[in-house]
């Protein structure tokens, strides 16, 4: 499977968060309809902060994959510690 093919298998973004009576839904708008991506439970206190990050994930993947293809042009060869750090961001993103 390529590295396309698995960019391609999370719920697109952008994703936002409702809280409903004893959880959050993390969820995307189609055209017609809701899609639910995860729910969390109201356990603890960072519990709208962890579905907060969550509902950011396509987004924040995305903003990295931009920041390092403007960094690689504007720069040649960005600092190798920060260009492996956001190519392994964008790879856990996609599960490789």
């Amino acid at each position: 499977m390529s590295t396309e093919e698995k960019a391609a298998q999370h719920t697109p973004g952008p994703w936002n968060v409702e809280r409903q009576h004893d959880f959050f839904s993390i969820r995307r708008q189609g055209d017609d309809e809701w899609t639910v991506v995860c729910e969390t439970l109201l356990a603890a206190s960072e519990d709208e902060a962890n579905a907060r990050l969550i509902a950011s994930a396509p987004t924040l993947e995305a903003v990295n994959k931009e920041l390092l293809q403007a960094l690689e042009v504007l720069l040649f060869e960005p600092s190798s510690e920060s260009r492996k750090r956001a190519q392994m961001a964008i790879a856990k993103a996609r599960g490789v």
